[in-house]
């Protein structure tokens, strides 16, 4: 009997000192896209009922390294000496929630634990790349952007644009190659430069403002740890491999039948077959001379 309850006591002490899921501090993701470069990519604890107000000056309170200015009026006016409207226009710092604007401000917008949230400091408007790598065996990537605009009288509309005239980077283990996406968005990455594996990219678009040292971002960067993966067996590798096989084919057909001949009574028929079994066809021709 003492035994179970020296058990049971000792269980019950282990259990305690575990780590229990209230213990564990609540974190949303947090990045800072400056003019020119990223300011801020990291954790930022939270706690229920929080918003990305209380979460940006708990950032603000937290770090050294980050300054953000504004938020009493419900926005971000600056951050860290990068004020909105310093390129003249209509320039200034927005926010994105799960990759989404919200449609309230910065102490409307309810966060919780596991969120991603991006600061960005952009042209309005700026577009928000959505990335498309599904043809990247056969070097293709595609960008693209979910675009609203509204009408005279207020009623919005979104649609799927390409991001044309930017520049994307590729990053191997060689070094780097840089593109510029097409009217569709597309870039074609060099064949020697798709090795299988993980590479980061990145992408870049701006324009220039007269009196202003940087580029005005009109395209929100990715993350610094953005990859896509080639896999192991490209298009170039398959076609070549289809093409070897279809020559080795061809080859071995025309060199058995150019000998083959069918006689029958009277009659030499010489039978000549073009084979292509690789592409699923299939010639037969039959000349038939009399004696």
């Amino acid at each position: 009997m003492k035994k179970v309850v020296f058990i049971l006591i000792f269980g019950v002490f282990a259990l305690s000192a575990l780590p229990t899921l209230a213990d564990t501090p609540a974190a949303v993701s947090v990045r800072i896209e400056g003019a020119s470069a990223c300011l801020f990519d990291g954790s930022v604890s939270c706690a229920a009922g929080d918003t990305v107000k209380t979460v940006l000056t708990n950032l603000d309170t937290t770090n050294d390294n980050i300054a953000i200015s504004g938020m009493d009026g419900g926005y971000v006016s600056a951050v860290n000496g990068e004020a909105a409207g310093s390129f003249g226009g209509w320039d200034g710092w927005g926010y994105l929630v799960n990759g989404e604007a919200p449609s309230v401000g910065i102490a409307d917008c309810p966060v919780a634990a596991g969120d991603q949230i991006v600061l960005y400091y952009g042209d309005y408007p700026t577009q928000i790349p959505i990335v498309d790598s599904s043809k990247i065996a056969d070097g293709i990537l595609t960008f693209t952007s979910k675009d609203t605009t509204w009408s005279d009288d207020g009623t919005p509309a979104t649609a799927i644009d390409p991001i044309a005239g930017a520049t994307v980077t590729w990053y191997a283990a060689d070094g780097t190659k840089t593109y510029t996406t097409d009217d569709s968005g597309r870039v074609m990455i060099d064949q020697d430069a798709l090795t299988p594996g993980s590479h980061r990219i990145q992408i870049e678009k701006g324009r220039t403002v007269a009196g202003h040292p940087d580029l005005l971002p009109t395209v929100l960067r990715l993350p610094a740890s953005y990859t896509v993966t080639v896999p192991e067996t490209t298009a170039s590798d398959t076609s070549t491999t289809i093409s070897t096989t279809t020559t080795d084919t061809t080859t071995t057909l025309n060199s058995q039948l150019s000998t083959l001949n069918i006689v029958q009574t009277g009659v030499e028929t010489n039978l000549s077959v073009l084979g292509l079994a690789a592409l699923g066809l299939a010639g037969l021709i039959l000349t038939k001379k009399r004696k």
